[in-house]
């Protein structure tokens, strides 16, 4: 999974950046548009991975992991329509969803680019740069589908109804992610690679002491559009993401924090994705892998290697919590009947252990 930080300048990407890697990314009074990305990826954290490892004792133990790319701030200016620069939408292409960082603080050494803090103007700034360059995408397209028409192409004419459709959902404001679209249309939409088709997470950014009536229009707002958000301090987040791993659960206690930022994040983006975990174990290596939820087993075969799920025969599965009620012994497992033989289309469940029968 990866998750592109995008915001405007002084929002706190960075920080946030910093919080959920541990990393030490600089923190700049400002970014300019040349600058680059910056990278880093984390382990996601999982009890049942380490208990699994611990049963089999592998020489390696791999977790899931997620690669953040914290971007430049978005020069944004919401008097304008220019939407979003090029090298921006180059890098962000690949990325599987955004978390927008919204600033919900005041600090009088980093004065905001717009003049004011109001995180709600901030989340319509950058929605709208967003649907924008989407736009511009469409009006591309519709003068070559335009030409296609005239030539008589009916397929042409498919594509230029779902891209209109498109159109009139972003004239509305609205986020394509958050529509339904047939198997045929999503086909087509997935070469646009359109920046409103990416998940998006809102990332409040607040101080030791959020103001609840500066929050409570952009949260009234996110709910209304149904678009997940989480509050943090980034500022602290960092500074504790940055300690030895012995002292930061400490340190969270006394700051009457239960889970990191780091960990919420996670949470938030895999139900933002609907994405779950399944597991394959043995001596050599104990592996955690993020599929989408329901995932046909053998799509998920294909996770790990093409070839397994192209010579896909039959997969091996048992459920963690069964297999943890047998004390992790498959023997046993296999005697009691929990150990299940399933086809191809098996919708594959957060939590399986999974062993992929194949030839090639």
């Amino acid at each position: 999974m990866k998750v592109g930080i995008i915001g405007l300048p002084l929002s706190g990407k960075s920080t946030v950046f910093n919080s959920l890697t541990g990393g030490n990314a600089a923190v700049r009074s400002w970014q300019s548009k040349s600058e680059e990305a910056n990278i880093g990826t984390i382990k996601v954290p999982d009890e049942r991975l380490q208990r699994l490892s611990e049963i089999y004792t592998p020489r390696k133990t791999t977790p899931a992991e997620v690669v953040f790319v914290d971007m430049p701030g978005l020069e944004s200016d919401p008097a304008s329509a220019r939407g979003l620069d090029s090298v921006f939408v180059q890098q962000v292409q690949d990325v599987n969803a955004f978390a927008l960082i919204l600033r919900a603080f005041a600090d009088a050494n980093l004065p905001h680019p717009l003049g004011r803090i109001d995180p709600l103007e901030d989340f319509k700034s950058v929605i709208m740069d967003l649907i924008l360059s989407d736009m511009s995408v469409i009006e591309r397209r519709r003068e070559r589908l335009t030409r296609d028409i005239q030539r008589g192409k009916e397929e042409a004419r498919r594509e230029m109804a779902v891209i209109e459709r498109c159109a009139a959902l972003l004239e509305d404001e609205q986020l394509l992610y958050q529509q339904e679209f047939s198997d045929e249309e999503s086909r087509w939409l997935r070469g646009y690679q359109f920046m409103t088709m990416k998940p998006l997470l809102a990332v409040i950014n607040v101080d030791e002491n959020p103001d609840d009536s500066l929050l409570a229009s952009l949260k009234d707002y996110l709910a209304g559009r149904k678009l997940q958000f989480i509050q943090l301090s980034a500022r602290i987040e960092m500074e504790i993401a940055q300690l030895p791993a012995e002292e930061q659960a400490e340190f969270l206690e006394e700051l009457g924090i239960t889970v990191s930022a780091r960990d919420r994040f996670i949470r938030a983006a895999y139900g933002l994705l609907n994405l779950s975990s399944f597991f394959t174990v043995g001596p050599d290596e104990v592996r955690a892998w993020t599929v989408e939820k329901n995932e046909p087993a053998v799509e998920a075969a294909g996770a790990i290697h093409s070839d397994i799920s192209r010579g896909f025969i039959r997969a091996e599965v048992i459920a963690y919590d069964d297999f943890m009620r047998v004390g992790g012994d498959m023997n046993a497992a296999k005697a009691q009947g929990l150990l299940r033989l399933e086809g191809k289309t098996y919708p594959v469940q957060d939590g399986d252990i999974i062993n992929f029968r194949f030839n090639v």
